[in-house]
């Protein structure tokens, strides 16, 4: 979260945020960006919903050329914007409406390395054990909604994020 500081994104300047953020986009051009949707996905947490808001914007943003003009790069469009969901909610967490999913992508080869990960975070300690329990329910897949971007080439869930790019 760069200078932001944790648990600072809902207080943090929009505008200045948005111009990193689509620099970033500009110089890196991504196939495709993965966030969060503003409701903040599983756990409504006030950062998430703020990194999932600055993300979206950014993405519509940074192709366009009136949005940052003073930075010198010329604008660049994403193919695909992606929100994380979930089929279902950690029982612990306040209720959001999570996105409808599109796209499940199978991740059990990874899972316990996705854990040993999360467990690095020293700000996520008090959470460990909670998100680890829902890790391993959620299991194999991860989901995600399409938020933006050019339509998946079949209805239903695909297993490919990048299908048809």
């Amino acid at each position: 979260v760069w200078d932001m500081g944790d648990a600072r994104l809902p207080q943090a300047p929009f505008y200045y945020v948005l111009s990193r953020l689509v620099s970033e986009i500009r110089k890196f051009q991504p196939d495709l960006v993965r966030s969060f949707g503003p409701e903040g996905s599983l756990t409504a947490h006030p950062d998430h919903g703020m990194a999932g808001t600055f993300a979206t914007t950014a993405c519509h943003w940074a192709g366009r050329e009136k949005f940052f003009p003073e930075l010198g790069l010329p604008p660049f469009q994403a193919q695909r914007l992606y929100y994380a969901t979930a089929a279902f909610q950690p029982p612990q967490f306040e209720p959001v409406w999570l996105p409808f999913p599109d796209v499940a992508m199978p991740v059990g080869e990874f899972l316990e390395r996705k854990i040993e990960a999360f467990g690095l975070h020293r700000t996520q300690a008090p959470l460990l054990e909670r998100v680890t329990a829902f890790m391993r329910l959620a299991g194999h897949q991860e989901l995600f909604h399409l938020a933006a971007g050019k339509p998946l080439p079949e209805a239903g869930a695909a297993g490919d994020l990048w299908a048809g790019i």
